[in-house]
């Protein structure tokens, strides 16, 4: 397993993760993705449940895998899943966004409208654009309660100076969670990393944490000399969902192996904050599980998350 979200039902936290056989290479893997369930009340102890999501029939266009998305309660009651569909087209790996629903978060079903978000032309890269892969995944989505749903996604943008630094948060918005429309990506983003991975939103009193991954200059090519040399999970600061996050971003979970990855932070009623993140192991195996929660805090001289292990530490950041 690899990249996960998480929801709470007032009994059970409920992680969907990416999975692939054991069988398969590192990077195989990432071509035959189907979504993954289990169930925790202490985020420590995990009971696996049914497959939650695989990928469609032959020649859909979710038909390669299914890759990271985000789980909700829609305001209809019910559970909404946006996650992130590949099908190959034209010699290209093609990111879609798809929508599925449940009564129970154990039984799926897709949206009859699939997929209802693509990457728009006007602000993003397209397929083929570029030498680096397409760019419109791992969809987070964001209630606006009485302004709808809006939805943050990984993407580069169009036309970048600096190939590297055209990572950027792709907006979407919805007035009912079913129709989508793309929008400007988050002024503020690009410029930094080639790709910001499972974008997360959290507010935090008068700020939002937007929590990033990134693999420094990848994916393809990965030859960029001048890219940072931490792999890991990162943070924009700003004073609204939709920015501006004027100020660099710093590193929360971070180190030059990347051994924990796509961190996710929650808050739970008892403990405060914590990280989780995917246990990538290192460059010649890879582990493929799921941290237990590590604490985090605020820290009051920047306002932005650190972990509490690294709290007086000012190399940290």
């Amino acid at each position: 397993m690899w990249d996960f979200w998480l929801v709470h039902d007032d009994s059970f936290w409920h992680m969907f993760h990416l999975q692939a056989p054991k069988t398969l290479s590192p990077e195989q893997r990432h071509w035959h993705a189907t979504v993954g369930h289990a169930v925790s009340r202490n985020l420590i102890d995990w009971t696996p449940r049914a497959t939650a999501l695989e990928m469609g029939m032959p020649g859909s266009w979710d038909d390669t895998a299914i890759w990271t998305g985000s789980v909700i309660r829609h305001h209809s009651g019910r559970w909404q899943m946006a996650y992130t569909g590949i099908a190959q087209e034209d010699g290209d790996f093609v990111e879609r966004i798809g929508l599925a629903w449940s009564d129970d978060l154990d039984n799926w079903e897709r949206d009859p409208s699939n997929p209802v978000l693509e990457s728009d032309p006007q602000w993003y890269e397209q397929p083929g654009d570029s030498t680096w892969q397409h760019g419109w995944r791992d969809p987070f989505l964001v209630d606006l309660a009485d302004d709808g749903y809006a939805m943050l996604l990984s993407a580069r943008i169009l036309g970048a100076s600096n190939p590297y630094g055209a990572g950027t948060i792709a907006v979407a918005t919805s007035p009912d969670g079913m129709s989508w429309v793309a929008q400007p990506p988050l002024p503020g983003i690009a410029g930094h990393f080639a790709q910001l991975e499972v974008p997360q939103l959290i507010k935090t009193g008068s700020q939002c944490h937007l929590i990033f991954c990134t693999n420094s200059d990848g994916p393809w090519p990965r030859d960029d000399p001048g890219a940072h040399p931490k792999i890991g999970t990162g943070e924009f600061l700003g004073p609204h969902l939709f920015g501006p996050f004027a100020e660099p971003p710093t590193f929360i979970d971070a180190d030059e192996d990347g051994g924990r990855y796509a961190g996710r932070i929650i808050r739970t009623e008892t403990d405060g904050y914590a990280l989780l993140a995917f246990l990538d192991g290192d460059a010649d195996s890879f582990r493929g599980g799921v941290s237990d929660p590590i604490p985090v805090v605020i820290c009051p001289d920047t306002n932005r998350f650190r972990l509490m292990e690294d709290m007086g530490r000012k190399d940290s950041a």
